[in-house]
């Protein structure tokens, strides 16, 4: 499963640089970027500027949730914060809590690709009028959406290792 998850991962990073490169033409030589109350555009950047800024992002911010959730554990365990670190990454269960975070790490990543291609989408629909504007109904739905799916993997990885295995 793991396997499928880091190749999907892959394979949506791709995408989303596809997707990036080839929808960024359609934008105009300035780019609204930032928006204040009311959708209404506030921040600018250039076309060449911002379609690096969306590749960037659309890798960068998931290669370092990932190196940082699921990389880092194996290479130094010190900056690891589990509840019941000693016991979850002992020798008893080292291996099968690095996998979960290696997991969690690619799950973590999908997300991070997923806000990264949504924030273009959100930037190329504000472009589809003139002026520019931000559905904002549609953006906050989705912040939120995000924040409550981060916090309840949050709130999974606290619960699984605030647990105590069964001692058998």
């Amino acid at each position: 499963m793991l396997r499928l998850a880091s190749w999907l991962l892959v394979a949506l990073v791709l995408g989303g640089l596809a997707f990036v490169g080839m929808t960024a033409p359609q934008l105009p030589p300035i780019v609204a970027t930032h928006f204040g109350a009311g959708g209404v555009a506030d921040g600018w950047m250039s076309r060449d500027g911002y379609t690096i800024f969306a590749m960037l992002l659309t890798v960068l911010l998931p290669l370092v949730v990932f190196a940082s959730v699921g990389w880092l554990p194996y290479r130094f365990e010190r900056f690891v914060n589990l509840p019941h670190r000693d016991l979850w990454l002992g020798p008893a269960h080292r291996t099968q809590t690095l996998a979960w975070l290696r997991a969690f790490g690619v799950g973590l990543a999908l997300l991070m690709v997923l806000l990264a291609i949504g924030l273009h989408a959100a930037i190329l629909a504000a472009h589809a009028q003139s002026p520019p504007r931000l559905n904002e109904p549609v953006f906050i739905a989705g912040l939120i959406a995000f924040v409550a799916v981060i916090v309840g993997a949050v709130i999974a990885m606290q619960t699984r290792f605030r647990r105590l295995p069964d001692r058998r």
